[in-house]
């Protein structure tokens, strides 16, 4: 009975996209890995291979969806690249202990600190850190979504928005690097504990593409309120062209403290494509209801995109000025594809760069466009076509560059 349950939980969870309550089920993916092994092992030394092997299947299905988050990080520090150290946070507005904050803080050193459910009494009680981190934006509230940014980097610009009108508030910041400019978004959804409450944190998350540029260096930090294996999750990164830290890193869950079995991780970095994970960790317990999130990261050298030629895998050097090849009597122009992330803004840097593109969103190509990817075709017959390979090549979400074969 008891694994009927866990089989039919996830199964529910691929539906969330229909109701709030069918997405709850989603966030649970390591649980019903652990349970349903465990009874299928039980299940098949006590020899009922049958029902063994069937909730078996169903862990093997939950397994599908945890085990990706172990794969795809890089982690090697680009040459001539600095490491910058960004921690995310919620305190808790009424349960929280300064002194241990502080104590983290002061340990894991971080360049840039993102805080969530601060009043005022919280930014009394960390009022040191404007010695430390001159550069910060705060809007307390006792409602348990005040927001601050802390930074040992200038800003460039910062401000307070919200997002839904006069609702909740997030932060928008640019801060400068030695690198250039990178630009945070703070946020802190509702918590889906009802219809109303999830429809509001959907309709936030559906808002936060028009607050993200994935072109330019980028975090998107907050206590989102949902896991990684939630529809509303995978439909933001698509939409946004963000990257989710703690792919390569594993699962990291960070809420709630008070019980290992069913902790999730609901406390999200997101980055760029262009920016590179380094380290992705959890940190310790600060006495909060939920962990702290330290990310190590690096915006490699703008030149280093310049030795990305390798990108483009057809003999380039057969083409003639006007990107044609073949015979006097029967030059034809060569058509190339290559995969980009699938969203808007991605469009439209690739359209402005190259204005034979033909986006084919769902299509796989020969070069195997995956999930949350737009295949592009585009032609060599074009005015200086090398410049245009180039600078395709030198987007960092551009993998490869293959000759395209009609059939």
């Amino acid at each position: 009975m008891a694994g009927a349950i866990f089989c039919a939980a996830t199964l529910l969870g691929f539906a969330g996209r229909l109701s709030w309550i069918l997405d709850l089920f989603s966030h649970f993916r390591v649980q019903y890995l652990v349970v349903l092994t465990v009874f299928g092992v039980v299940l098949l030394l006590a020899g009922r291979r049958k029902t063994a092997f069937f909730l078996l299947g169903f862990a093997f299905i939950n397994l599908t969806q945890v085990i990706p988050l172990y794969f795809g990080g890089q982690n090697m520090l680009p040459a001539g690249s600095s490491t910058l150290r960004a921690v995310l946070l919620n305190v808790n507005t009424r349960l929280g202990d300064a002194a241990k904050v502080s104590e983290f803080i002061r340990e894991t050193n971080p360049d840039i600190i993102v805080l969530e459910e601060t009043n005022s009494k919280w930014l009394s009680d960390l009022a040191w850190l404007r010695t430390s981190y001159p550069h910060s934006l705060a809007e307390p509230r006792d409602d348990n979504f005040g927001i601050a940014i802390f930074s040992r980097l200038p800003f460039v610009e910062s401000r307070v928005i919200n997002i839904l009108g006069p609702g909740l508030p997030s932060i928008l910041a640019v801060v400068k690097t030695e690198k250039g400019d990178l630009h945070i978004l703070a946020t802190h959804p509702l918590p889906p504990v009802s219809s109303e409450y999830s429809m509001w944190r959907n309709e936030q998350l559906a808002q936060l593409p028009k607050y993200v540029n994935a072109t330019q260096p980028t975090l998107l930090l907050g206590d989102l309120n949902l896991t990684p294996w939630s529809y509303h999750f995978r439909k933001l990164l698509q939409e946004t062209g963000l990257r989710d830290s703690s792919q390569g890193y594993g699962v990291q869950p960070s809420w709630p403290n008070n019980n290992q079995f069913l902790r999730i991780p609901l406390d999200h970095v997101l980055h760029s494509p262009d920016i590179v994970v380094l380290r992705r960790t959890i940190g310790p317990d600060v006495k909060s209801d939920h962990f702290p999130v330290i990310v190590d990261f690096t915006i490699p050298e703008k030149s280093a995109a310049l030795n990305t030629w390798h990108k483009v895998e057809f003999d380039v050097s057969l083409l003639d000025k006007d990107g044609l090849r073949g015979s006097s009597d029967s030059k034809v122009a060569v058509s190339y594809e290559f995969c980009i992330p699938d969203n808007d803004a991605c469009r439209a840097e690739i359209k402005a760069i190259d204005q034979t593109v033909q986006f084919m969103p769902g299509s796989h190509g020969r070069i195997g466009a995956g999930k949350g990817e737009c295949l592009c075709i585009g032609s060599t017959h074009q005015e200086n076509f090398q410049d245009v390979l180039r600078a395709l090549a030198e987007k960092s979400y551009v993998a490869r560059i293959i000759e395209c074969h009609f059939e």
